[in-house]
């Protein structure tokens, strides 16, 4: 085959393959109208106190903490996320 040949060739299965491919997850698992999702975040209670005192409600920064998702059939964590309050705390 000559390299142009080859080319269109590859060109085409690479394609047919990428449009096969689902773009997004199933939605049952995650989105589950029947059951509310509960999730928690583990922060240290130091960390907690400083977040709390009146000077730093308004701050900007960002606590250590983990992240735990679970809506009794799944669940996820992520570890070492950047936590912060916003709204009316």
């Amino acid at each position: 085959m000559s390299t142009r040949l080859m080319f269109i060739f590859l060109s085409l299965c690479l394609s047919v393959q990428a449009s096969l491919q689902s773009q997004l997850p199933p939605m049952e698992g995650v989105f589950n109208d029947a059951v509310v999702a509960r999730i928690d975040i583990f922060i240290h209670p130091d960390s907690l106190a400083t977040m709390l005192l009146p000077q730093n409600l308004q701050s900007d920064h960002e606590y250590p903490a983990d992240f735990v998702w679970n809506n009794g059939t799944r669940s996820d964590s992520v570890k070492n996320i950047g936590f912060r309050l916003r709204g009316n705390t």
